[in-house]
């Protein structure tokens, strides 16, 4: 039904709003219409049309997730015992085989004990490996997801392209930062590796004054992280991820390697610091 636009004087004229399914399941068209004097009669119309998207939450099953294989060593630290808001997580989640080297990395579900590297037990174990990958690609995002954090980070100047270096002379600014392919397209199995983005972030980056990089890491294509970097938020890569962390270096929140051409493993390592 029509709504009335009314002024001290009298009536402007009216508003009517439908709202309707979007081509995708999570989006809806919005369309205003404003008439003067009234919808029926109209000497002025004026037509509105908006396409919200009620972007998905990214709730990972671990701390890192791999769709391939895992190599974690060094002194690394992978713990997902402290947080329970999101339900009890994994360690690492793997479609591939993990293999913990040496005897100082270590690797934590919140299983309800303080026993690290456990393949096996209830609820949970810390290590899932071989996981099926159609349970996997539950948790990847779809090209509309892709999309709209694209546009988002556009929107807010924290978007990048092809080969960038974040570093103290090149530093990350918080929120989305969202780096593409070399063209621009969306990046596929099928794609030229030479079109995706290679992302290098060394310690010291983060522009915050807190040292701190807050928010999301969207990488179409490689991302390889070194030195002290201090992260608190997601990190969602669309090929291979390479952390070797030094120093004061963490990442508190979740990390996800699509490995969508690379059939390397994901290497997590730590010399001085904890994942």
């Amino acid at each position: 039904a029509a709504i009335n636009v009314a002024l001290p004087s009298g009536t402007l004229g009216t508003l009517r709003v439908t709202v309707a399914q979007g081509v995708a399941t999570n989006e809806r068209t919005v369309e205003a219409v404003g008439s003067i004097p009234n919808d029926t009669s109209p000497r002025a119309k004026q037509r509105i049309r908006v396409t919200l998207i009620k972007f998905k939450f990214l709730t990972p099953p671990a701390a890192l997730s791999v769709r391939g294989e895992l190599q974690v060593g060094g002194n690394t630290l992978i713990d997902s015992r402290a947080d329970g808001s999101c339900g009890n997580k994994m360690g690492t989640f793997t479609t591939g085989l993990t293999e913990v080297q040496g005897g100082s990395a270590e690797v934590y579900g919140r299983d309800g004990n303080n026993d690290a590297n456990q393949y096996t037990g209830a609820p949970i174990p810390d290590i899932a490996q071989s996981q099926p990958t159609a349970v996997f690609d539950q948790y990847l995002l779809t090209d509309e997801d892709m999309a709209a954090l694209k546009s988002y980070a556009k929107s807010q100047g924290t978007y990048y392209q092809g080969n960038v270096e974040f570093s103290a002379s090149n530093t990350m600014p918080n929120g989305v930062i969202f780096v593409d392919t070399v063209s621009g397209a969306p990046m596929s199995n099928s794609s030229d590796p030479n079109d995706q983005a290679n992302v290098t972030i060394h310690g010291n980056a983060p522009a915050s004054a807190d040292g701190i990089f807050h928010g999301w890491l969207i990488i179409n294509g490689r991302l390889s992280i070194s030195g002290n970097l201090q992260m608190w938020g997601y990190g969602y890569v669309m090929n291979d991820l390479t952390y070797s962390g030094t120093g004061t270096g963490q990442i508190v929140g979740a990390m996800l390697s699509r490995n969508i051409q690379d059939t390397s493993s994901t290497t997590i390592d730590t010399n001085t610091g904890g994942n």
